[in-house]
């Protein structure tokens, strides 16, 4: 069982389903809801970023080579809602737990979509859209 701290429940999302989303939904999706999952060339270790930290404070977002990291995905964390209504997403919903070093130290799929994080930070997979 996962540690409530520091634990997001998140889905793979690119930028230009945000904007899509956005631009046809009154409720909007925030980038303050959005994380980014990273590996840095040769680690095994999935970094978490903070996109929209990046400008007031570098440190606490971690995104430090994300830009030139070729294994990585947006990814929308979407709490207690996302959690509800898992099962019913036609693309992955996972938990992550993330440690102090902001390295993802747990991953478990919330349902039971046929792929894991790796791939999805891959791109092995196409995402679709995203319906809350």
């Amino acid at each position: 069982m996962m540690q409530e701290e520091n634990r997001f429940i998140i889905t793979p999302i690119t930028e230009e389903e945000i904007t899509e989303y956005n631009m046809n939904h009154e409720n909007k999706i925030s980038m303050q809801n959005v994380i980014a999952l990273y590996k840095h060339e040769g680690s095994d270790f999935i970094n978490v970023g903070f996109p929209s930290k990046s400008a007031y404070i570098p440190s606490l977002a971690n995104m430090y080579g994300y830009k030139e990291s070729t294994n990585k995905s947006l990814f929308l964390n979407g709490g207690y809602k996302l959690f509800k209504s898992a099962h019913k997403i036609n693309k992955p919903v996972y938990a992550i737990l993330m440690d102090e070093n902001h390295l993802v130290s747990e991953v478990e799929s919330l349902n039971m979509y046929d792929n894991s994080i790796d791939s999805v930070l891959d791109n092995d997979k196409e995402v679709k859209i995203l319906a809350l």
